[in-house]
């Protein structure tokens, strides 16, 4: 299970590097071409990978322990609490037009005998929307963290 925020961008840059490396190496060695060329290559080769990746790619995402049905209602509250205006796609998105962000949620069910839960993602649409996802994920962990008796 998901602890804590993942993002999948450290693995597309690994991705971007080796497949790039890779090119410089065979533009340099079988094609007899100069070092600097290859280093063109790379980065040519890094800036395509890394620029056409989707956004789900950079998108933040964590496993909350709860039911679909009260993961819609929490992120209903929160936005509702911020007062920050949203369009609702379907019965798990979550559409922040104004500030180019977007809310899903999914359900897993539990493997090995784990509990099922709901994945949720906050996916960046516009760059300039990280302070908010930042401020939406900290008030997301407060709503879904477990109370004591």
């Amino acid at each position: 299970m998901v602890t804590g925020w993942q993002n999948r961008e450290f693995q597309l840059i690994f991705l971007a590097i080796v497949v790039g490396l890779g090119a410089a190496f065979i533009a340099v060695r079988f094609l007899r071409l100069n070092f600097l060329f290859g280093i063109v290559v790379f980065f040519f080769v890094f800036f395509l990978i890394f620029d056409r990746a989707s956004v789900q790619q950079k998108a933040l995402v964590k496993t909350y322990q709860a039911s679909i049905s009260d993961s819609t209602l929490v992120v209903q509250n929160i936005l509702d609490m911020k007062g920050i205006p949203y369009r609702k796609s379907g019965s798990s998105r979550f559409l922040l037009e104004k500030d180019g962000v977007e809310i899903s949620l999914k359900h897993v069910s539990g493997t090995y005998g784990g509990d099922p839960g709901t994945v949720l993602t906050l996916i960046p649409h516009d760059p300039d929307s990280w302070q908010l996802i930042f401020s939406l994920r900290q008030k997301l962990d407060e709503a879904f963290r477990p109370r004591g008796l």
